[in-house]
């Protein structure tokens, strides 16, 4: 079997990108910091979340994952999209700027492919029946599932589970703090020139 997997996550607000302008912040205030010609290559930036206890932001997050499965000469397609949108609140910051984030789907849009059968779509704003595929995400807008715990670079801590109503597998990764469930994008520790990138991986298991 053969997965494919492309995800994006994106600030849609004006108001959140105020504030991811304000939480992304260098050892040196951003005047002197122009002033000192911080185009140059050689200057560099630490790159920090300056999270303040009760501030809200919006955000969206986009996926979509292909399966083709093969037995034999056959081969089976599927392919599943979900685009959602979310808020988290900043539920209290601690004194090392670490803070803990409650983040809440608002909207959900999701399709489902499967081989050769029709498309299946759900969009709960326009609808108030899911389709049987997709009631257990509709039963989650709205409601904070869990509150998470990440450092002033975008890692995850821990996580506490709000609802009890998850799978094994959920509360499993929860409980050593999967980085998989981080929403937020992790910042490097060290510092950083313009230009500089950055990427991460993660082990994704597949049943075969």
């Amino acid at each position: 079997m053969k997965a494919g997997h492309r995800g994006a996550i994106r600030f849609v607000s004006s108001g959140l990108l105020v504030v991811i302008a304000a939480a992304l912040q260098g050892d040196e205030p951003p005047a002197k910091l122009a002033d000192s010609g911080l185009q140059a290559a050689s200057q560099t930036v630490t790159l920090k979340y300056n999270f303040q206890s009760g501030q809200f932001a919006n955000y969206s997050v986009s996926d979509q994952v292909r399966y083709i499965t093969k037995q034999g000469e056959n081969s089976f397609e599927t392919v599943q999209k979900n685009n959602s949108s979310k808020h988290f609140r900043v539920v209290s910051v601690d004194e090392d700027g670490s803070a803990l984030l409650e983040p809440v789907i608002d909207r959900i849009r999701m399709s489902a492919k499967i081989h050769d059968r029709p498309e299946v779509e759900f969009d709960s704003e326009r609808e108030e029946v899911a389709p049987p595929e997709f009631e257990k995400h509709k039963a989650t807008i709205g409601k904070p599932m869990a509150r998470f715990r990440i450092s002033p670079h975008g890692e995850l801590l821990s996580v506490q589970l709000i609802s009890t109503d998850v799978s094994k597998a959920l509360a499993a990764a929860a409980a050593k703090a999967d980085p998989k469930m981080n929403f937020l994008i992790p910042l490097p520790k060290e510092a950083v020139a313009v230009g500089y990138r950055w990427k991460q991986k993660y082990d994704e298991p597949v049943s075969l």
